[in-house]
């Protein structure tokens, strides 16, 4: 599909010949915006160049500010150890009721480590990585706390059955 300057949709194919090949995309090469288009043209431009308008939820647009919001307290989290290991609890309460995958948790877990390491390449703050390693072990608490809840809920099996 190519479209003009002015968004009238000039072709069906994904690239028009350089030559101005206009016999097969059926458009007249002097067309304006008014012009006279085929009925295949009009549907193909009204299907495919405009976009339904989709209105945003209070979660949508919460979503901006909750992560900048959580970034924030992430910086202030790794200043402050006792902050940090209370919003961890807090995440690890909100996780079990909620129902948060374990993998999202262990996924933070490793984001801490690796962050840890870098942090220990970089700068070679020991204090900092101290706090980070003490994040990392309380999320790989509740990542187990929540996979244990996951292995309840599945019946006992980690994994789909094994055929014998």
């Amino acid at each position: 599909m190519s479209r003009s300057i002015d968004g009238i949709v000039i072709g069906t194919r994904p690239n028009p010949s350089p030559t101005g090949d206009t016999q097969r995309l059926n458009v007249h090469p002097t067309a304006r915006p008014g012009a006279a288009r085929t009925f295949a043209q009009k549907q193909f431009s009204l299907k495919y160049s405009s976009q339904p308008h989709i209105k945003k939820t209070w979660k949508e647009r919460l979503q901006l500010p909750f992560i900048v919001i959580a970034g924030m307290l992430a910086g202030f989290a790794i200043q402050n150890p006792l902050l940090g290991q209370v919003l961890i609890v807090g995440y690890g309460i909100f996780a079990f009721i909620y129902r948060i995958p374990s993998r999202i948790t262990f996924m933070g877990a490793l984001a801490t480590i690796l962050i840890m390491f870098g942090l220990m390449a970089t700068n070679g703050d020991a204090a900092t990585s101290h706090t980070l390693a003490i994040y990392t072990f309380l999320l790989l608490v509740v990542g187990v706390i929540t996979l244990n809840r996951e292995v309840k809920q599945e019946g006992g099996r980690i994994y789909s059955r094994r055929y014998r």
